[in-house]
């Protein structure tokens, strides 16, 4: 297996637009390979969550996990056992769309 260099690092680019509005982190790197998608790059970030005060009260990793051959199929995955009960999933959804899109 290899992967498209210059797509890899188009892909980290669209993705690592996607920062502020609570994904305040760095984001951590790697390119593997699953039998359901081939090459992917996993891109490892958190999301610092607001109470209704608009306190910060919890930090939530998520991953980005990106096919090379088709960049719009991502999914993501959430850490810790994380439930996606107030839709955080569906916001991050939106906004690695919107990048990888571009793809």
């Amino acid at each position: 297996m290899y992967a498209d260099l210059d797509k890899v690092e188009k892909i980290k680019t669209l993705i690592s637009r996607v920062h502020g509005s609570g994904i305040n982190y760095d984001y951590k790197y790697s390119v593997g390979y699953t039998k359901k998608y081939g090459m992917i790059i996993k891109a490892e970030n958190a999301y610092d969550n607001m109470d209704r005060n608009g306190f910060y009260d919890k930090v939530i990793g998520f991953t980005v996990k990106v096919p090379i051959a088709n960049p719009k199929g991502f999914v993501i995955t959430f850490k810790n056992g994380y439930h996606d009960y107030d839709g955080l999933k569906d916001y991050l959804y939106s906004v690695y769309s919107y990048e990888l899109e571009k793809a």
